[in-house]
């Protein structure tokens, strides 16, 4: 009968139980910290991949346009400035191909050949001709 007034009277943890419980958690955060930066990087890569491989799709696509005979005013670039031939080319190929993404991607902004965000680059290294599409490079 005095073994249960005493665990039912017991209150708290004792001093070793706070600190294991501490000595465990940071043991799990020198561990885990490490890897969850990692994968923000290995995601923000595959991220600029994504739009690296999306921007060759959008310079295979304005080029085909060329090739088909479509109108200058037709092709997927023409609409961006100093793009009125279509092509990705120029001094401002880098906005030329952004134009001929369908959309935007978050963050990314175009200056003469290339395209930037953070320390990501998508050139444009050989311009598009009616003969040969755009030829791109990237950066990271």
């Amino acid at each position: 009968m005095d073994m249960k007034r005493t665990k039912l009277g017991q209150q708290g943890f004792t001093m070793i139980e706070l600190i294991m419980v501490i000595v465990i958690l940071a043991i799990l955060s020198v561990v885990a910290i490490p890897k969850f930066i990692d994968m923000r990087t290995e995601a923000a890569k595959s991220a600029a991949d994504g739009v690296f491989a999306a921007t060759q799709s959008a310079a295979v696509i304005n080029h085909a346009s060329v090739m088909m005979g479509k109108a200058a005013a037709t092709l997927p670039a023409y609409e961006a400035t100093d793009c009125a031939n279509g092509l990705i080319a120029g001094a401002n190929a880098g906005t030329c191909l952004m134009k001929a993404l369908e959309g935007t991607p978050e963050g990314w902004a175009a200056s003469a050949k290339t395209i930037t965000k953070d320390t990501y680059v998508i050139t444009v290294t050989t311009d598009q001709t009616a003969n040969a599409k755009a030829v791109l490079s990237k950066s990271w």
